[in-house]
């Protein structure tokens, strides 16, 4: 994975302006500018098992002037993270994050409601003749029943 992968998504002008909207551009050259440290956290979650040094490495290689970045430790890229601040990633966030599904797609819409979860659970009801006439609740294996009636609920939202 490079760059080309995380900038079809953001893209170099959008991590600049968010950049920018909270003044963490930077006031020198640095090796780990705050663009590429943007990408590196982005990076971070797309690899989660991988350590930071191989994150970084996968993400700059075949990038001219890489080389450079084999000696950034560690401790440089928690410092580089640290200066981004969260601030940043949150504005990328809320830039880019959306509904994925168009109404063509199968299963994301219910009665024209965009369906975003599906969950289900299931109760215990007070142990009373008419709820029992309506619910079944659990039985042995001979059948007959025991505990409490129950009712099942499945919700969309």
């Amino acid at each position: 994975m490079r760059f080309g992968i995380l900038t079809k998504v953001f893209t170099a002008e959008l991590v600049d302006a968010a950049i920018a909207k909270h003044d963490r551009t930077e006031q020198r050259r640095r090796l780990l500018p705050a663009r590429l440290v943007v990408y590196f956290v982005l990076a971070l979650c797309l690899f989660a098992r991988e350590s930071y040094e191989e994150v970084l490495r996968v993400l700059t290689s075949g990038i001219p002037g890489s080389r450079a970045l084999a000696r950034v430790n560690r401790s440089s890229l928690c410092r580089a993270r640290s200066r981004l601040g969260e601030d940043v990633l949150e504005t990328l966030f809320r830039e880019v994050a959306g509904p994925l599904a168009t109404p063509d797609t199968p299963g994301a819409w219910w009665r024209g409601l965009r369906l975003l979860a599906l969950d289900g659970t299931q109760f215990d009801l007070p142990d009373s003749v008419s709820n029992g006439d309506s619910f079944d609740g659990p039985s042995t294996t001979g059948g007959l029943p025991f505990g409490f009636p129950q009712v099942r609920a499945v919700v969309l939202a």
